[in-house]
């Protein structure tokens, strides 16, 4: 049996958590962050360090859709597990012992509250399902994701109508203050997807988005395993 890291959270992570999340198709993706991708769909769990050094650590999910071209791990379909009656959940991990019960904690709570989420946002309508009573919130990349997810599964009618919110909440965040490149970048997409739709070429839009994002984040090995568990995965129905 090889010795367990000298870091408690280190060891924690790969003998508790790591074997109770590849249970449920998660594998390690760097040190501290853990991805399970059934393209185009990819769902993160990462281990965030306090910053106090006190050794305390949170986890967090991120769950996306990997169109538009993504250049980094984040999202709004997001949040922290919770501890106790906190919705913002910190465990200690001082020593080996309090890492071990902490992550013990951790693996209850992954199956009490966030498989059920992560399992209902696995496939791109199980997405687009989750997405809309988040879209009531107006968060433009909210109302963004659930507009693409729709076109790319094929209902580009009601996509496009749902796309045309979304611009509007980027161009009027981009009219209060024209510095914000990123909504200037994302009324962009919105028109090169609307664009491809009238052409009929918007699967091949979404390919070369899922495929540049599948490359900046490192999910190429990812995705190759998962094609070949779902010979027809990423075979978008638009």
């Amino acid at each position: 049996m090889a010795a367990r890291s000298k870091d408690p959270l280190t060891a924690a992570t790969t003998s508790v958590l790591k074997p109770a999340l590849a249970e449920h198709g998660f594998r390690r993706h760097t040190g501290r962050c853990f991805v399970r991708y059934q393209r185009p769909v990819a769902q993160f769990l990462d281990i965030q360090l306090s910053s106090w050094g006190s050794k305390d650590f949170a986890i967090n999910y991120f769950i996306l859709p990997l169109f538009p071209q993504r250049a980094f791990i984040g999202s709004n379909f997001a949040g922290r597990f919770p501890r106790g009656k906190s919705g913002d959940g910190w465990w200690p991990a001082k020593d080996h012992a309090r890492a071990d019960s902490s992550m013990e904690e951790v693996v209850e709570k992954f199956h009490s509250f966030a498989i059920p989420i992560y399992d209902a946002s696995a496939t791109i309508d199980g997405l687009i399902r989750s997405l809309k009573p988040m879209t009531v919130s107006g968060n433009s990349h909210i109302l963004r994701d659930y507009a693409f997810s729709m076109i790319y599964a094929g209902d580009t009618s009601k996509g496009l109508g749902e796309m045309d919110g979304a611009r509007n909440a980027f161009q009027k965040a981009l009219g209060e203050m024209s510095s914000r490149d990123w909504c200037a970048a994302a009324v962009r997409e919105c028109d090169r997807l609307a664009e491809a739709c009238a052409a009929g070429e918007q699967a091949a839009l979404f390919e070369q988005w899922i495929e540049r994002s599948e490359g900046t984040l490192k999910l190429q090995e990812k995705a190759k395993a998962n094609k070949t568990l779902h010979p027809t995965a990423g075979n978008a129905p638009v």
